[in-house]
């Protein structure tokens, strides 16, 4: 599909994934042929809690966001939160990146914001490259 933004923006946007979505941010998947041009988000929060499905990938703008896909003239800025309970659910399989999870997109990634929410976001470290846009998360030690 294709999407033709005429500059428009979108602003404070609000999304909350709980339990098991296999993909998970504004759009689940941006696939190969795809195109979007000339849009932006602003003040988007994107939150996932609860269990997640082994192998799910999320992050700000898309869960996976195919190599063949055109982004052009595509700025988002925003926050993305993660429950750590998602990794002490065993659900380390999964992969979260600043703006997506899996895929490739040529997109700055200097306005996007990630941090650990909930209860047990004690109970996990986090950390991000800004260049790639990955994020890690690893249990901490259990006393």
């Amino acid at each position: 599909g294709q999407i033709i933004g005429n500059g428009h923006k979108m602003s404070n946007i609000t999304v909350v994934q709980p339990n098991g979505a296999q993909q998970g941010g504004l759009f689940g998947f941006i696939g190969a042929g795809a195109s979007i041009t000339d849009l932006h988000f602003s003040n988007v929060t994107y939150t996932a809690i609860g269990s997640r499905i082994q192998g799910s990938t999320a992050g700000l703008l898309a869960g996976t966001i195919s190599d063949q896909a055109t982004l052009e003239n595509v700025t988002v800025s925003g926050k993305l939160l993660i429950d750590p309970s998602l990794l002490l659910d065993g659900m380390d399989l999964s992969t979260y990146g600043m703006l997506a999870g899996a895929g490739t997109a040529d997109i700055s990634l200097e306005n996007i914001k990630v941090e650990l929410t909930g209860d047990n976001k004690n109970a996990a470290i986090l950390a991000v490259n800004k260049e790639t846009g990955e994020i890690t998360i690893t249990p901490r030690e259990r006393n």
